[in-house]
This record gives C-alpha cells, sequence and structure tokens, in this order.
C-alpha cells in the first residue's frame, strides 16, 4: 500500500499560508505459512511559520483589518 497527501493553504491571518506533505507505505510478505513480515514506514512535513513578535496592535488591526498578521 502507498498513500501520499498535501494539503495547500493560503490560511487566514497574513503570512499563514501552509503546505503540508504525507506519506506512507506498507509492505507484507509471508515468510512461513503461520508467519508474515509486515514493514510500515511513514514521513510527514508540516512546518508551521509562527510570528516571533507576539501578536498585533489593536492599532494595527484598525489599519490593516482582524486577518492581519506580521511577518517571521
Amino acid at each position: 500500500m502507498f498513500n501520499a497527501s498535501r494539503l495547500k493553504s493560503d490560511g487566514y491571518l497574513t503570512y499563514s499560508g501552509v503546505t503540508e506533505d504525507n506519506y506512507q507505505l506498507k509492505l507484507q510478505r509471508p515468510i512461513g505459512r503461520d508467519t508474515t513480515l509486515t514493514l510500515f514506514s511513514t514521513y510527514n512535513k508540516d512546518p508551521q511559520l509562527r510570528s516571533r513578535q507576539g501578536g498585533v496592535t489593536l492599532g494595527q488591526v484598525a489599519q490593516f483589518g482582524k486577518n492581519y498578521a506580521l511577518k517571521q
């Protein structure tokens, strides 16, 4: 079995877009009459970008809108 998926979004806040990649692989092989060897692997890449500046001021929200966020 092989499964791959991608999630991509611009995000609600400015500078908050995200791209996530996920992969799964499962292999099964009989190695005897009553025994099956199973190998399973998964890989997930989901970086999160968050502002280090702690948020925006009420003045910035009034000027730029409620979805305004500071750069990284």
